[in-house]
């Protein structure tokens, strides 16, 4: 939804900001949650035509420095993005001031979306367009699946995918006008 979003507003250079790398066995070994919205989003491009461009994908501790440095590091790469996916909006409030250093315009120059709508977000200049876990329907779907282990504490089905909804604030820029 989120890099759908960016793709419809006519972006095709976009960034990815995800969350803590773990130690272990594989080189993947993240934060289930990062990992499956950076699945998300290079789904989202490969479904669109765009190819992942892997100079423009970092990983960091998932707090508001974690995003500042993820980000440095990104324009750094000097590999030109005009959008950016974080895979939380602390991650986007660091990058954010990040760009900003920089003497990036927001949304003008990068356009920037974040995941979870924290209550901050909406008073950030620009405020931060985000997706929006519907935290209720995690709680209950929680509540269901224990009770659900107290029946059969040998399932192993603990996925479940939740509802979000895409909060359109003022920090993605349309480049198709």
């Amino acid at each position: 939804m989120a890099v759908n979003h960016l793709i419809d507003n006519g972006h095709r250079q976009i960034a990815f900001i995800g969350g803590p790398i773990l130690p272990g066995p594989r080189p993947i070994d993240t934060i289930y949650t990062f990992e499956r919205r950076g699945a998300g989003y290079r789904t989202a491009l490969l479904d669109a035509g765009i190819p992942v461009n892997y100079a423009l994908i970092d990983n960091d501790s998932s707090g508001i420095d974690g995003g500042y440095q993820a980000c440095q590091r990104l324009i750094e790469r000097r590999a030109p993005f005009t959008a950016l996916f974080c895979a939380n909006d602390e991650i986007a409030i660091g990058a954010m001031k990040a760009l900003r250093l920089a003497g990036y315009r927001l949304p003008e120059d990068v356009s920037v979306l974040g995941f979870d709508d924290i209550a901050l977000v909406e008073h950030l200049t620009p405020a931060l367009t985000t997706i929006r876990v519907k935290k209720e329907a995690m709680g209950s779907i929680a509540v269901k699946r224990l009770l659900e282990l107290g029946n059969d504490p040998f399932d192993t089905n603990i996925s479940s995918i939740l509802e979000v909804e895409l909060i359109e604030r003022d920090s993605v820029h349309c480049l198709l006008h």
